[in-house]
């Protein structure tokens, strides 16, 4: 089971893209552009 997030930078400047393993907490995370 994963959970996706997005994290968008100031004046939508960047962001960072989340991708968290629930069970096990793991967690993976990318700037995106």
């Amino acid at each position: 089971d994963w959970e996706i997030d997005t994290i968008a930078g100031k004046e939508n400047k960047g962001a960072i893209l989340t991708v968290t393993e629930r069970i096990t907490g793991c967690l993976l995370d990318e700037e995106v552009i």
